[in-house]
């Protein structure tokens, strides 16, 4: 859970895709508010990220 912390809903999203399976962020949304290309761009990278509201 991010807590509303953008910094770490990033962080724990970077984290997650150097897991193995499915990893949830919950209150990811937050990421908007200091980066909001960020799914696009872990995306043009190759990274797998779904986001669900």
């Amino acid at each position: 859970n991010s807590y509303g912390d953008h910094r770490i809903a990033i962080a724990f999203a970077i984290a997650g895709l150097l897991l193995k399976g499915r990893s949830i962020v919950k209150n990811f949304h937050v990421y908007r508010d200091s980066y909001p290309t960020f799914l696009q761009d872990i995306k043009s990278l190759g990274g797998r990220v779904e986001l669900k509201c």
